[in-house]
């Protein structure tokens, strides 16, 4: 890095301006002391008690910096009679402080590893001077080792008898004399000695300095005491410094011992007369302060252990006797730095018996504490922290003490943030680390710290809220409001008499509430005036809110923050409170349910939306807590129901509760009995806990599906709602509709509010049955009375007005069942009203009677399924629009197939007429136009005439159709044949046949309605009655025995009990009670009634061509042998021709569907006739599916000579089988239930 870039990032970190209020900046710490420098922000407004107290911490850090130097830098003595030290000092001062110790004592007597001892060189014999206090501690007051130096030219004999030794020898004993202190002999040689020491080493000779100062100071147990410092060699220097260190170990080791000796005799004396525990104290402390120049901080923390256990057994006891008086009486008391022991004599007052228990607890803490941050045990350290605050604070408040109450929380106050200041000195890892597979934000000990200065901080507001009220900075009503007021003395809580907003002044009365005691400069500044007060306050309960924040636990900064806002509002702060409060309820919104802080939060917040005229956001968080009212006590509920009543009708516009299950809760839902109007009894409980009357309340029904989907709304206005059910019947008399619909939402209107609840969604339905309005018009789709074969579909409309009077016609639109609009262009056959086709609707154009019938005939484009038809009706009555919407299944399909074919010679042919029937239900011919030979041939003749080719038939000819099944009804596939002969020149004419026709299921409707009908009006169901026949109905056609039915003219269906339960769904009690007991009846009137002889019967049309057959065509299918899939059949093929003309023929077997047969062998066989004769022919079928298969299609081709051509003939085909179609064995699976008719 560039050396000017280097001074200014320095400059600019160690500049005020990095530093934000409440900071401060540390140095890496001192070599020896271990002490970090720290500079402390001074704020451009500092008042004079904050330079004070900022000046007094500056000075407490250099007071502990000079303590700890002293203390870590332990000395030598060097005595230098030679004058060599200038030479040497360099190299010896470099080589310091000494390092890898080996040591041995203790409490564990195990080696332990020194890294480094610091030590301080003396010369010239100076000592530490004496002091009181480390004569009776045993602190050190001599040198660890005593050091000569050593150095003579003369290496001669005589001069180090005569001058070498004799000094040397009074030097050693001078030094010997101190017990505790060692001492070593250090020889520099000149270079005549170093090059006759090199001489005796070869020749194997002791003669030198050294070896005689060896052999003259050296025992042979006492290691090494004389060594030889060569300067150029560093071998010799790391010998001089080995036996040094070994000096220094012994020395410490000796003091060790004798000083352990001595505390375990002074402890053994403990119930002795005379025994006193200060002394004991400080005589125990100068052997912590040994372990503490070896940097032994976990023995010396041990010794400070046992002596707090030591006082905390005879303050159990009461053998307190040293200790005067309890103290705290001195000015600066309330407020200490647990770190500087230098701010009172507290050691000389333990000498001389005058400390105080206050002081003591106060050093002995303070001593504890250093030793547990210089070990980096903040855990510990914060531990017993929290443990001495509570204890110590706990005994000052009993009585005895002296000290007020207000003394006490300054002292609390002062001391909690005296260690949050601590904690915030002290160098951790910041790096996140892994956790459970995630990574953590902060490190575990620096989340640790978090929490607890979050903790020691939260305490040292309290003491705020206590000193605040003594001093009247704090209104009653916030410590009753705030979330921590179970923290504040109780006696504070009562509101003092004749004050107008209840703030305490029990300061003056309680005995210890003189706020006079208090020191600390910002505690007396803060209680000066409420806007000092409200800054510290808010500031403190930020910092902890922050800490929590840091550590994770956000429950326990909601409620710090909570009290800021409560703060703020018991000043009348509205808008700050909003600021604090609006943040809290957001993150409470996200994803998980609100709690009891949450509520508490809430409000607060609501009070101040009030208070700020916000009406919108002020009703949203009453709904909010009304919803979670079950958090709130009686009062509260009562207070935020009339406030939510009050803001309903103050809103300036309609707003959408959103939570509207909190307010009500949709119960049971049945069709109302009502026989005059469409309705629906909902039970709507009420959660307001008072009468509330709602504007309006509706209910919305959602029916049909797609494109014919249906909204229905029912509703009531000015309802009454009381707390619990509320039994409210909705009515509607805009629609009519009958069926199954889904309720899916109710709306409860109070003033601009509306509350709707969602009662079904995708998953969970609520169903209801509606019937028809009982007196809007009546719609019914019927079949037409006459039905075109091969024409387009067709239906009949009726409207059946009843007691309604239409203004202006009819608005009529036609759906099928999938939802595709049939009217759009559709033209009517006939109508007994007026009726136009107008857009997509068939409109009734003039107004409508009561009790008019309106009866249209609509022919439909095209042909159409059979299936369900809706009909939507909208029309007016007295200008109100109103609209029936209703739904019929309508027979579209042709119950009859006819053909027509002519046969026979040249003068006269024969006309067979073919009746098939289509229905699924069996029919029944009632009668039948056909030609008479004298009406058939004037009809030739005007019809050549007139050149029409229309034959016009008539006259009955009932009778003939006689031949089908039992009583004269028509079977699915079964048909019925007449024979005519006509004239031979009517081939190519077209024939008009009409045919009365009568179902069975048009009789039993005839004999079953009028009777579920009556039987509804004697069980009170006469609006159920319509939905009542189209449900018996269907029971009868899918249960009914049609044959049983046909031989006795009786109705054999299943019972009709088992329809009660789907008839009375969704009802209330009483109606399916009497759906019970209607079933019943019906099943014993219905169930074998006779069958009328008669019924609405319809007329089929259609117009057939006269086609001269020439050949006639016989189909024999051996239908015993039809079996199974791929198993052969034979079918035999029979030619006939009318006539005596003779013909080449090819015939041909052609299957309709490659998929249903294949041919086994020649598909085309070539046959001659001659005359009336006739040919058989056999096939081989192999059918290749199961179901009802269409027999193959006979095709015949004339061989022409004179053109070498072949001609197609017109053929009659008979069969064998009563349709044509062929039915598998009932061996083979199918799926099919109606046979699919051969065209």
């Amino acid at each position: 890095m560039n050396p000017a870039m280097a001074i200014k990032r320095r400059e600019t970190i160690t500049n005020q301006s990095s530093l934000l209020p409440g900071q401060f900046l540390l140095g890496p710490p001192h070599a020896i002391s271990n002490i970090r420098p720290v500079k402390f922000y001074i704020p451009p407004d500092e008042t004079l008690p904050e330079t004070r107290y900022r000046e007094m911490r500056e000075e407490a850090v250099k007071r502990d910096h000079e303590f700890w130097l002293d203390n870590n830098s332990r000395f030598e003595q060097v005595t230098d009679e030679c004058g060599v030290w200038p030479r040497i000092k360099e190299g010896f001062t470099g080589r310091l402080p000494l390092r890898n110790l080996i040591w041995k004592g203790g409490i564990t007597q195990t080696a332990r590893f020194v890294e480094q001892l610091n030590i301080n060189i003396c010369m010239d014999g100076t000592v530490v001077a004496e002091d009181p206090v480390a004569a009776v501690s045993g602190k050190q007051i001599g040198p660890l080792l005593h050091i000569y130096l050593l150095e003579t030219a003369d290496t001669d004999v005589d001069t180090y008898k005569s001058v070498v030794r004799p000094r040397a020898k009074r030097w050693v004993d001078g030094v010997s004399q101190h017990k505790g202190e060692e001492w070593l002999i250090v020889y520099l040689p000149g270079a005549a000695e170093i090059q006759r020491m090199t001489t005796s080493k070869f020749l194997n000779m002791r003669a030198t300095t050294l070896d005689r100062l060896k052999s003259d100071f050296q025992g042979k147990k006492d290691g090494e005491r004389v060594v030889m410092l060569r300067t150029d060699l560093v071998e010799s220097w790391n010998a001089v410094f080995l036996a040094i260190r070994e000096r220094v170990v012994q020395a410490l080791e000796d003091r060790v011992a004798s000083m352990t000796e001595e505390i375990r005799r002074l402890d053994a004396n403990r119930m002795l007369p005379g025994w006193n525990y200060c002394k004991f104290f400080v005589f125990k402390e100068g052997l912590i302060n040994l372990y503490r120049v070896m940097g032994l901080k976990d023995e010396a923390l041990a010794q400070y252990d046992e002596l707090e256990a030591a006082f905390l057994q005879l303050l159990k006891a009461q053998q307190l006797s040293w200790f005067s008086k309890f103290g705290g009486n001195e000015a600066g008391d309330d407020f200490t730095d647990l770190l500087d022991m230098t701010k009172k004599p507290y050691r000389q007052r333990m000498v001389e018996n005058t400390i105080t228990m206050f002081d003591f607890r106060i050093y002995l803490f303070g001593q504890q504490s250093q030793l547990l941050i210089a070990m980096g045990k903040y855990e510990e350290f914060v531990e017993r922290a929290q443990r001495f605050v509570t204890t110590f604070a706990k005994y000052m408040r009993q009585k005895g003490t002296g000290l007020s109450l207000a003394f006490v929380s300054s002292w609390l106050y002062s001391t909690c943030q005296n260690i949050v200041e601590i904690c915030e000195g002290v160098q951790i890892d910041q790096a996140p680390v892994e956790r459970g597979g995630h990574r953590a934000s902060i490190s575990a000990t620096a989340r640790m710290l978090a929490g607890s200065k979050a903790e020691f901080l939260t305490r040292a507001r309290q003491q705020l809220d206590i000193l605040g009220t003594l001093n009247g900075r704090l209104p009653g009503k916030y410590l009753r409001r705030s979330n921590t007021y179970m923290q504040v003395p109780s006696p504070l809580l009562s509101p003092a008499v004749g004050t107008e907003d209840g703030a305490s002044t029990v300061a003056a009365t309680a005995g210890d509430g003189d706020i006079k005691s208090i020191t600390n400069p910002v505690l007396t500044e803060a209680l000066a005036t409420d806007e000092r007060f409200d800054q510290i306050y808010i500031r403190t309960c930020e910092q902890a809110t922050q800490y929590y924040l840091d550590c994770g636990r956000r429950r326990f900064a909601q409620v710090l923050q909570g009290d800021i806002a409560q703060l703020h509002i018991c000043r009348s702060r509205w808008q700050e409170a909003v600021k604090i409060l609006r943040p809290q309820i957001a993150a409470d919104k996200d994803g998980r349910a609100l709690g009891v802080m949450d509520v508490h939060v809430m409000t607060r917040l609501a009070t101040c939306e009030r208070e700020l005229g916000r009406t919108e956001e002020c009703f949203e968080h009453v709904v909010e807590l009304m919803e979670n009212s079950q958090l709130l006590d009686g009062g509260s509920r009562d207070m935020y129901a009339d406030m939510f009543v009050e803001l309903a009708h103050e809103m300036p516009a309609r707003y959408a509760v959103t939570a509207a299950s909190a307010l009500f809760e949709v119960g049971d839902i049945e069709v109302g009995d009502s026989h005059d109007t469409l309705s629906l009894q909902v039970e709507l409980v009420s959660k307001v806990p008072r009468r509330v009357v709602a504007e309006r309340v509706e209910t919305t029904l959602i029916g049909g599906s797609g494109k014919q989907q249906l909204e229905i709304v029912l509703d009531a206005n000015a309802v009454e709602l009381t707390p619990g059910p509320n039994a409210i019947l909705l009515t509607t008399d805009s629609v009519s509709c009958a069926g199954r619909f889904v309720v899916r939402a109710v709306t409860v209107e109070i003033g601009q509010a509306e509350a709707t609840l969602v009662v079904s969604n995708p998953n969970t339905q609520r169903c209801v049955r509606l019937n028809g309005h009982p007196t809007a018009p009546a719609v019914s789709l019927r079949a037409p009375s006459v039905i075109m074969v091969d024409g387009p579909s067709a239906l009949r409309l009726s409207v059946d007005t009843r007691g309604t009077a239409v203004d202006a016609g009819l608005s009529i639109r036609l759906f099928s069942g999938s939802g595709a609009l049939l009217t759009n262009q559709c033209t009517v056959r006939s109508t007994t009203a007026a009726c136009v086709i107008d857009a997509d609707a068939l409109v009734v154009t003039e107004a409508v009677a009561a009790g008019a019938v309106v009866i249209a005939e609509v022919v439909l484009e095209g042909p159409h399924a059979t299936g369900e038809v809706t009909a939507v009706v909208e029309y007016t009555v007295l200008g109100d629009p109103r609209l029936i919407v209703h739904s019929d299944d309508v027979e579209f399909a042709p119950l009859l197939r006819f053909e027509a074919h002519a046969m026979g010679a040249d003068s006269a042919h024969t006309l067979l007429l073919h009746a098939q029937s289509c229905a699924v239900t069996p029919i029944r011919l009632d009668w039948l136009t056909t030609p008479t030979r004298h009406q058939l041939a004037s009809s030739v003749d005007a019809g050549k005439a007139s050149n029409r080719g229309v034959l016009q038939l008539d006259g009955d000819a009932g009778a003939a159709w006689c031949k089908a099944s039992e009583r004269g009804f028509l079977q699915l596939g079964e048909s019925v044949t007449d024979v005519r002969e006509i004239p031979s020149n009517a081939g190519g004419e077209v024939v008009d046949v009409e045919a009365g026709v009568t179902t069975l299921l048009a009789l039993v409707c005839a004999a079953v309605e009028p009777q579920v009908t009556e039987l509804a009006g004697l069980h009170g169901l006469a609006q159920h009655a319509r939905y009542l026949q189209r449900l018996v109905l269907a029971h009868i056609r899918t249960t009914m025995d049609t044959r049983a039915t046909l031989r006795h003219m009786r109705l054999t269906c299943a019972p009709l009990l088992s329809l009660s339960a789907a008839a009375s769904t969704h009802c209330s009690a009483s109606v399916r009670a009497s759906m019970r007991r209607l079933f019943v009846d019906l099943s014993a009137a219905v169930v074998g009634c006779a069958l009328p002889a008669d019924a609405d019967s319809c007329t089929v049309r259609v117009r057939l061509p006269v086609v001269v057959e020439e050949l006639c065509v016989t189909v024999a299918l051996d239908s015993a042998r039809f079996c199974s899939v791929y198993e052969p059949t034979p079918l035999t093929v029979r030619v006939r021709q009318h006539g005596a003309a003779s013909r080449c023929l090819w015939v041909t077997l052609a299957p309709h569907c490659t998929g249903q047969w294949l041919v086994s062998g020649p598909a085309a066989i070539q046959i001659a006739l001659r005359g009336s004769n006739h040919e058989q022919l056999d096939f081989v079928l192999v059918p290749l599916a199961v179901g009802y298969l269409t027999l193959p299609e006979i095709i015949c081709h004339e061989y022409i000579d004179n053109n070498a051509d072949y001609r197609r003939l017109h053929i009659r085909l008979e069969s064998t089988h009563p349709s044509l179609c062929v039915l598998p064995n009932s061996r083979v699976a199918t799926v099919y239930s109606v046979p699919v008719p051969c065209l």
